[in-house]
């Protein structure tokens, strides 16, 4: 290498050949001769390395021991990406996706990464829910709505809001699960597409997953939808999430949105592309974000559900795919940590 490069790049490239003569070799004392020597052909091809990069006249100590593959995942840039890559480990044929930004002597995504995806988002939520459910903010965008529409639910059978947005939304949402089912098939039986597997089997759990959540907070939540109300033209009077329900006053099955989840489940886009095209993952947020806003949206011009109903299904669904998009990365950082000490044999053996 010329000299040019090693004034330049010296102490990243020392470090990386110290690593890898200490690391090539079972013999301890053959590992300790080959880091010397790096040590002296630094030293010859560039003059400043004592300021750059302060070095012993000492022989290195021998190594006796391999590194813990824990060590070896957090030093080696091969394993530990500033962002999420396509790039597929050679001996599991899994892609390390979800490799994120690891925060200094941590295991896992550091701060910032929680305080974006995690904490921010649950203050918002929080804000929210109070002011829809605390402080009258669910009536009073319904009242609106109702008496926008002449003081009853015109929209509750119109075409575009049943038929369309209701009806065929939910089939559209469907029919794309099956899509990815389909496709994570293929994966499994195309080496071609082996880097596509786990992040599409991420995708298929996350999307249904969340929506069974739904659906089972659904099924025991017993709140009643706006057009079951007296005060828009139904029979029942208002009953809170946590308030005591009449006696006589059959269950309500409107809390919280069932067909916003269909929408707003696909939020796991979002991590599904950053793990395959990163540039893209916001077009993920948008289209899941999207879909969810226009079928909430329609199910509350309807009369269906409260603007609660919508948030609580968007923070089920925000939360699912958050917490499977750690999971899947912590079974891959353990996969890739059993694979370490195999990689460190093959290259001994080169």
């Amino acid at each position: 290498m010329r000299p040019s490069e090693y004034r330049r790049n010296g102490p990243t490239i020392l470090r990386e050949r110290v690593d890898r003569a200490s690391l090539s070799s079972a013999q301890p004392g053959l590992a300790s001769a080959r880091a010397a020597r790096t040590l002296n052909q630094h030293k010859q091809m560039c003059p400043l390395s004592r300021q750059l990069l302060p070095l012993s006249d000492k022989p290195l100590p021998i190594i006796a021991a391999v590194p813990s593959p824990e060590r070896v995942l957090s030093t080696d840039p091969s394993l530990m990406n500033n962002a999420p890559s396509m790039k597929s480990s050679a001996a599991s044929g899994s892609p390390r996706w979800l490799m994120l930004r690891l925060a200094p002597g941590q295991g896992g995504p550091g701060p910032r990464f929680f305080l974006i995806h995690a904490w921010l988002p649950l203050i918002a939520f929080a804000a929210m829910v109070l002011w829809t459910m605390v402080f009258g903010g669910d009536q009073w965008l319904a009242d609106r709505m109702y008496a926008w529409q002449g003081s009853h639910w015109q929209l509750r059978h119109d075409f575009v809001t049943e038929q369309l947005i209701h009806r065929l939304g939910r089939d559209i949402s469907t029919m794309a699960w099956l899509t990815v089912l389909a496709a994570w098939i293929v994966a499994r039986a195309r080496p071609g597409w082996g880097s596509l597997r786990r992040p599409l089997a991420y995708l298929l759990v996350s999307v249904a997953v969340s929506t069974a959540l739904v659906a089972w907070v659904k099924s025991w939540s017993n709140m009643d939808c706006p057009w079951d109300l007296v005060r828009y033209g139904g029979a029942r009077e208002y009953v809170g999430l946590f308030a005591m329900r009449p006696l006589g006053l059959s269950r309500g099955a409107c809390f919280p949105a069932g067909h916003a989840s269909g929408g707003y489940a696909w939020l796991a886009l979002y991590f599904f592309l950053w793990s395959v095209r990163p540039r893209l993952r916001w077009l993920g947020l948008a289209v899941g974000g999207g879909m969810g806003l226009v079928f909430g949206f329609s199910q509350q011009l309807r009369g269906a559900h409260f603007l609660s109903h919508d948030l609580w299904t968007l923070a089920i669904c925000w939360a699912t795919a958050l917490g499977l998009f750690l999971w899947f990365r912590r079974r891959l950082v353990v996969t890739e940590s059993a694979a370490v000490p195999a990689r460190i044999s093959a290259e001994a053996a080169r």
